[in-house]
Formats: structure tokens, C-alpha cells, sequence
């Protein structure tokens, strides 16, 4: 089982490995096609990514806040992100060219990804318990699972008298 950590790491890899590749490309009209064996790639860095993000924010998030937290995700990836990107992409492209655009793209990924693992390792040398099962994909014994268990041990009629107190405060 490869896990999130795993899957943003292929994410990371592939997505180097492509900017790189596409700057790679001989610039004539018959070699073109080249790109079809470099393209790939991005189905697998998409997929990586998005998968891995998905499941981490349904870790992250508690059971309330699941759709909201999708949505997060969702909204940062389609909206911030890509408006960021294509910008400064266009700006870098404009200015500086295609070659150059790619090459710091990979550059910056490739920086994000040591950083990344770098900050997991120090994770797991701080004995930061918490963050270790979360990340990790170890049993999740937190807090919020002990309550959710406590209150479904309550009686029905219970569990109703708080919602409409909680409602009632409203």
C-alpha cells in the first residue's frame, strides 16, 4: 500500500520529470510527437495528487465538516491555484520562454518535494504523535473518535434533548 505520503511523492516525481522532458523536445515540426510519450506523465501527476489530497482532507476534517473540506480542497486546486498559475506561467512564458517556464516549475517542485520529506522526517523525530497518525496512516485513536464512540453508547432520547438544546441557541 502506497498511502498519501507515497502517492504526493510520485506526484512530485512525475511532475519534475515532465517539465523537464518538455524542455527536452527537439523544436522541429517532425518530432512533435514525442510529446505522446511524455504526456502520460500528467495523468499519473493529476491522479497522484488528487487522489492523495482527497484522502488526506477526509482524514483531516471531522465527520461534519467532510463536504466542506472537499470543497476547500477543490476550491484551492481549480480556483486559487490554476488562476496563480496560469499567470505567473504566462508572465514567466511571455518574458523568459517556454524552456525557462518548465525548467523553474521543475525546479520549484523539485525544492517543494526535499522540503517535503525533510519536514516529514522532522515530524516523526519531534514525536509529534498526533501528526504521526494522521500523516502516517496509522490507527487514528484521537479524541473525536473516543467521543463519537461515547455518544453513541447515549440513549436516543438523550442524543435528541442536546440537538434541540443546541438548536435552540441558535
Amino acid at each position: 500500500r502506497i498511502g498519501i505520503i507515497g502517492l504526493l511523492s510520485i506526484a512530485h516525481v512525475a511532475y519534475v520529470v515532465r517539465c523537464v522532458a518538455y524542455t527536452l523536445l527537439p523544436e522541429t515540426r517532425h518530432y512533435s510527437w514525442f510529446i505522446l510519450c511524455i504526456e502520460p506523465l500528467h495523468g499519473l501527476t493529476f491522479g497522484a495528487m488528487w487522489i492523495a489530497s482527497v484522502e488526506y482532507a477526509n482524514k483531516l476534517a471531522p465527520s461534519t465538516m467532510q463536504a466542506t473540506m472537499q470543497g476547500l480542497v477543490s476550491g484551492i486546486y481549480q480556483g486559487l491555484a490554476q488562476c496563480c498559475g496560469t499567470v505567473i506561467g504566462g508572465v514567466l512564458f511571455h518574458h523568459f520562454g517556454p524552456v525557462f517556464m518548465y525548467r523553474l516549475s521543475a525546479a520549484i517542485v523539485a525544492v517543494w518535494m526535499v522540503m517535503f520529506q525533510l519536514s516529514l522526517r522532522l515530524i516523526r523525530c519531534c514525536d509529534d504523535s498526533d501528526g504521526i497518525r494522521l500523516i502516517f496512516s496509522e490507527k487514528l485513536a484521537s479524541k473525536q473518535q473516543l467521543l463519537s464512540n461515547a455518544s453513541l453508547k447515549e440513549e436516543p432520547s438523550s442524543r435528541n434533548r442536546n440537538v434541540l438544546l443546541i438548536n435552540e441557541d441558535d
